[in-house]
């Protein structure tokens, strides 16, 4: 499980330590060194192919960060810089007062800037987690157990508690989104749940009603629309592109619409801040400028408009799709400035009749080069 949480992000090296630890607390060192060695190797046989895909493909195993210790291409660099400052845009805010306040914003509303929300049950979660936690500090501190198996679990739960408050510093010192706080609210909720078991049963009763109550207040109805239509796309009730169509939006599924009248199917399509590529109905290529290293990076090559120009026809780009408001979750404002003149080029071009406009909406522009 540790081998293929790092296969998927960089950042689950963090969840690699419960394993780990237990490991490095066993007293005999033959015994100690011989599972360190082979939860390294399971470790390494689970991720290594990973990172070798992208080694073999890019010459980065961590592409596309640290590209600097791989090489001095410049459009690349600038490329790795870009995606390290996506990578530390500032979600929330990292006061002292946030550290112990932050759960509010959890619990409350998406709009404090955590890219989501968990609701108002985490409140009695939390409450759950930290009596269980008081309580068996107390116990420890004065010896007070029943027997050897309760000191052994009071351990345990406090080892796990530790490492959910590590969890959690690591993430508020990092992205600070919502979504990246799963593993810790994971523990947490498992914790919180063994703490309720010392509860006699009309308590338990009350608890859970307030959690539940709590979850029901908080529940995003609004997401349930997405969930049945998901499931009526499973048994053919409605079409996939009805589904996108109500999805997604007017505006996208006119654009998808026009490429398929106004872009022949031998032709490829440069999308340039618009990266769901996947519902695009033509082959595409991604090229906003610095998201990639391919496309008109680094910006400061390409701002003259016969620099642009050659180098689309270069790599045979016939028609690009603009969008006016970027998307994608890891957007940096930083981005659109670095290619300002860039896409002043680009006007020029248009202006010239170097690239005619074909289509524009309120959200898009579909551009033509012609041979």
């Amino acid at each position: 499980i540790s081998g293929f949480t790092l296969s998927i992000k960089l950042t689950g090296l963090v969840l690699i330590f419960p394993p780990l630890l237990p490991i490095l607390r066993i007293k005999n060192t033959k015994k100690r060194i011989y599972a360190l060695l082979l939860f390294i190797s399971i470790l390494s046989l689970v991720a290594f192919p990973f990172y070798l895909r992208s080694w073999i493909a890019t010459g980065n195993p961590i592409y596309p960060y640290y590209s600097e210790y791989f090489t001095t291409n410049p459009a690349t660099l600038a490329m790795s810089k870009i995606h390290h400052q996506m990578g530390m845009s500032k979600f929330g805010s990292r006061s002292i007062i946030s550290f112990f306040t932050t759960f509010v914003k959890l619990a409350s509303n998406p709009e404090w800037n955590l890219d989501g929300r968990y609701g108002w049950h985490l409140f009695p979660l939390l409450l759950l987690f930290l009596y269980g936690n008081i309580q068996n500090l107390f116990l420890k501190f004065l010896k007070t157990f029943k027997n050897r198996e309760e000191e052994i679990q009071i351990n345990n739960n406090l080892f796990l508690s530790f490492y959910c408050f590590f969890l959690y510093l690591f993430w508020f010192l990092t992205a600070q989104q919502a979504r990246f706080l799963l593993p810790c609210y994971s523990l947490m909720f498992f914790l919180a749940v063994t703490n309720l078991k010392t509860f006699a049963l009309q308590k338990k009763k009350i608890i859970l009603s307030v959690i539940f109550a709590l979850f029901l207040i908080s529940f995003p109805y609004t997401r349930v629309k997405s969930a049945l239509f998901a499931w009526k796309i499973k048994y053919s009730k409605i079409s996939n592109k009805k589904y996108l169509h109500m999805m997604i939006g007017e505006d996208f599924m006119s654009m998808c619409k026009k490429i398929t009248t106004l872009v022949p199917e031998n032709k490829i399509v440069m999308l340039i801040n618009e990266h769901r590529s996947l519902y695009i109905p033509r082959k595409c290529v991604i090229g906003t400028p610095l998201f990639q290293e391919k496309y008109l990076s680094p910006p400061k090559d390409f701002t003259q408009k016969d620099a642009v120009l050659k180098h689309l026809k270069r790599h045979h780009i016939s028609y690009i799709l603009v969008a006016f408001n970027p998307l994608n979750p890891d957007r940096n404002r930083n981005i659109q400035k670095k290619w300002l003149k860039t896409r002043l080029a680009m006007a020029e071009l248009l202006k010239g009749g170097k690239i005619k406009l074909l289509w524009r909406s309120s959200s898009y522009s579909l551009l033509y080069i012609p041979d």
